[in-house]
């Protein structure tokens, strides 16, 4: 494959993917983009999957391999970001598919001058609302794309198909990712993409949306989202050491943006009590379990959310009802719920 300048660029992170590859490279090659590159980032996977990938190569010529020590899929990304010669650049996960409505978002890059635009995702099974690819919206407020990342639930119903805290089914202009040193964190494990997505959203001067269904979460038990991991706790404590970061001081004089955030603060202590403190595999004695969710609250970062009225009447009824216990400090009862009904009340990590 020569290092000519492409149309699309699409970077496609790999661990250990021998199911999923195939089906992922075929629902974007059936697309018969032209000027498409795929790279294909293998972090070290151990089982057949770069041997796959191979295969992929020999029957397309716009196939990129890259192959590194397993870094975690931040460090994976970056990479597919710096080789990557498209004008664009679009994530997509190995375990996931674009639909049909893909192609006619390419379409949708090729002719506008926005810095990002974004395509609705749907879960496998569920339903979405979505219409012609004509139907499209431009937002230019950076606040307003801010406020979205960090509480889908303050944006319209309609709008939080498009799912603001994940890079995938979305497009990025590369000179703008580039020019504005946008990277994955590479010490985060979970809402890595939410932190992209903040960086991104505060340099953006132009965000397209597209009222098309572009993207398709398959369900994969095995995702990060999904499992029991220690890390966690301290893994969304750096999540929220850095959305201050990335934040400047006049986004928390907005009272909505304010609110916004203090709901992804609350929204990362859930996010490590599901996957962590009160995951069903945490073997820790109960007594443990509930000092470390008492440290986690005490932290001074997480202090405003006992001091200010929150609204957050819009998130879904059960995590409504896990964050009024989590304010309320009532730890029993929330370990109750989350290590005995973990399919009723799992809350997504965006």
């Amino acid at each position: 494959m020569n290092d000519t300048e492409r149309f699309l660029s699409i970077i496609i992170p790999i661990y250990n993917g021998e199911s999923f590859i195939r089906n992922c490279v075929d629902s974007i090659i059936k697309q018969n983009i032209k000027d498409l590159e795929i790279i294909m980032v293998d972090d070290g996977s151990t089982d057949s999957t770069y041997a796959i990938c191979c295969e992929i190569q020999k029957e397309n010529d716009n196939v990129l391999i890259i192959r590194q020590q397993n870094s975690g899929v931040s460090i994976a990304r970056n990479t597919g970001i710096r080789a990557a010669h498209g004008k664009w650049i679009s994530f997509v996960d190995v375990d996931d598919i674009v639909t049909e409505e893909f192609f006619s978002f390419c379409k949708i890059m090729e002719e506008n001058d926005a810095d990002i635009i974004l395509g609705k995702i749907k879960y496998e099974g569920s339903k979405c609302g979505g219409s012609t690819p004509s139907s499209i919206q431009i937002i230019t407020d950076n606040k307003q794309m801010i406020r979205f990342a960090l509480d889908k639930y303050s944006c319209d119903i309609v709008q939080r198909d498009f799912y603001f805290t994940s890079s995938c089914g979305k497009g990025f202009r590369k000179s703008f990712i580039i020019q504005n040193e946008i990277f994955f964190p590479e010490n985060i494990i979970s809402s890595e993409d939410f932190l992209f997505n903040l960086l991104a959203f505060n340099k953006s001067k132009k965000n397209i949306f597209i009222n098309s269904i572009i993207y398709q979460y398959q369900t994969n038990g095995n995702s990060v989202t999904h499992s029991f991991n220690p890390s966690l706790v301290n893994n969304f404590i750096e999540v929220t050491r850095l959305t201050q970061k990335y934040l400047s001081q006049s986004y928390f004089n907005d009272n909505v943006i304010k609110n916004a955030y203090l709901c992804r603060l609350l929204s990362n202590i859930l996010f490590t009590l599901q996957g962590c403190i009160c995951h069903p595999n945490n073997n820790a004695s109960y007594r443990e379990r509930e000092n470390t969710f008492k440290e986690l609250i005490a932290r001074e970062e997480y202090l405003p959310l006992y001091e200010i009225k929150l609204h957050y009447n819009n998130f879904p009824i059960a995590k409504r009802v896990i964050s009024y216990l989590v304010i309320k400090k009532q730890f029993a009862i929330v370990d109750i719920l989350l290590r005995n009904s973990t399919k009723i009340l799992r809350f997504k990590s965006n």
